[in-house]
């Protein structure tokens, strides 16, 4: 009886020792599931995980934020409901490379929101393998203040560009060494070139075959190191022909 009575209180000990190990483990599970929640959650874009079928399997609150679905609505959608015209054909190439190579894969592409607006994304994607499954998962950001920023840019260019080449005053740049960056149609035209482009071309170092002076060269050089900017500054130079002008 007393032989039976330890045995069974070994028994339980082992019980509640595995017992206090599962716990143990559960609340360790509990800390990486938190964890993992609150890294997701802390993604400056939407976060997702699709299966090889295009499921949606999990994401992150701004998926539902950015995109104005719910939680409830997107797994409904699949991979490539996300994308239209040339963009999903591309986006299309670019899951497909993923599967196929486990390479990470880094695009720009117009999402459709649940409003129907396009807003572009970049988008990343990289392939994952979970007890045999495979995975595509990653994130996507909203460029549009970039775009906006670029088009901003992309127009003042354009505008800078059309007055450099419809300036009646000749406008030219240089590397300080004294090499052409570049020249306006007027600059050529008023030393006697007939383009900018074999202005810039024929001329390899204006300070010893553009200035008739060197010293006007290292003056000027000297006067924009300290200025930063300079006016009324004449020089002479000499034309195509070496005849010279004064400018």
């Amino acid at each position: 009886m007393a032989e039976t009575i330890a045995k069974l209180q070994a028994q339980l000990a082992t019980l509640k020792k595995e017992v206090e190990q599962n716990k143990k483990a559960f609340k360790q599970l509990q800390a990486e599931q938190l964890f993992s929640e609150k890294v997701l959650y802390s993604l400056p874009g939407m976060f997702y995980l699709y299966d090889e079928n295009g499921n949606l399997i999990r994401w992150n609150k701004n998926h539902e934020t950015l995109t104005g679905f719910t939680a409830a609505e997107l797994p409904k959608r699949k991979i490539l409901d996300w994308f239209a015209g040339e963009d999903k054909k591309r986006i299309a190439t670019e899951i497909n490379e993923v599967f196929k190579t486990g390479n990470r894969r880094e695009v720009e592409a117009d999402v459709i929101v649940k409003s129907g607006q396009k807003i572009p994304f970049y988008i990343t994607g990289v392939r994952m393998i979970v007890d045999g499954k495979i995975y595509i998962l990653g994130m996507g950001i909203d460029i549009t203040e970039q775009k906006k920023i670029e088009e901003k840019l992309r127009k003042s260019e354009e505008k800078y560009r059309t007055i450099f080449e419809n300036a009646v005053e000749g406008i030219y740049q240089t590397t300080p060494d004294g090499q052409f960056i570049s020249a306006n149609p007027a600059m050529a035209n008023i030393l006697g070139y007939a383009s900018p482009d074999e202005l810039t071309r024929s001329i390899k170092n204006i300070s010893n075959e553009l200035y008739v002076s060197k010293t006007d060269r290292d003056e000027f050089i000297r006067l924009i190191s300290e200025s930063k900017t300079v006016s009324g500054f004449e020089v002479e130079f000499y034309k195509k022909d070496r005849s010279r002008i004064w400018v």
